[in-house]
């Protein structure tokens, strides 16, 4: 286990169902894991970054299905970074999918060029079959449109630039496969009196 110094650390949120928070709160062992297959990171429990996301996250799960009793959970996600897969720069993904190519020209399997979840589940279950667990976590970058503007830095106008520019609209996700990435856990109370 690399040192405190040689890891990441930092508070991650995640949004689920009231009987799977119970579970991931009294189970060390437990990840509300995601069996995505699609556009995003994989199997996993996904994570965000900050609460504000997790709520925004909330809102969206609410309005979805009034009828399920939601809650957000807070954890310290911790790990080396040679075990996150970090899909979030260009040299990193590059990697990642040469990587991937070459894996898949091996073993004759085929790539799913219309599902990045597909694509990083194939790799990880690749590595299974040595009972080797390659990452402990994916991150990406997802991009919401929908966010909210504010009232002065993030307006609808002044995001005009077609070039880069600040933005409240991308957000960092985590999908954790390893639990033992999570080493504190604690009900969000969004309701303080």
């Amino acid at each position: 286990m690399a040192s405190l110094e040689q890891r990441i650390i930092y508070p991650v949120y995640h949004v689920g169902r009231k009987s799977d928070i119970k579970h991931f709160l009294e189970d060390r062992r437990f990840l509300n894991a995601s069996n995505e297959d699609g556009d995003w990171a994989g199997q996993g429990m996904y994570f965000w970054n900050n609460l504000s996301d997790a709520k925004y996250w909330l809102r969206g799960k609410k309005k979805r299905h009034p009828n399920v009793n939601y809650q957000v959970v807070k954890a310290t996600f911790s790990t080396s970074p040679d075990r996150l897969l970090d899909l979030s720069n260009l040299d990193d993904v590059r990697k990642f999918e040469d990587e991937l190519r070459q894996m898949c020209e091996v073993v004759g399997e085929p790539l799913d060029l219309e599902a990045r979840g597909a694509n990083i589940n194939l790799y990880f279950r690749l590595f299974s079959n040595f009972n080797v667990l390659p990452y402990d976590a994916v991150k990406i970058i997802g991009e919401y449109p929908q966010t909210p503007s504010t009232e002065v830095l993030f307006t609808r106008h002044n995001s005009h630039n077609k070039g880069p520019h600040a933005t409240l609209t991308t957000k960092q996700i985590i999908a954790v496969r390893n639990p033992e990435c999570i080493l504190e856990r604690t009900k969000v109370n969004l309701f303080k009196g």
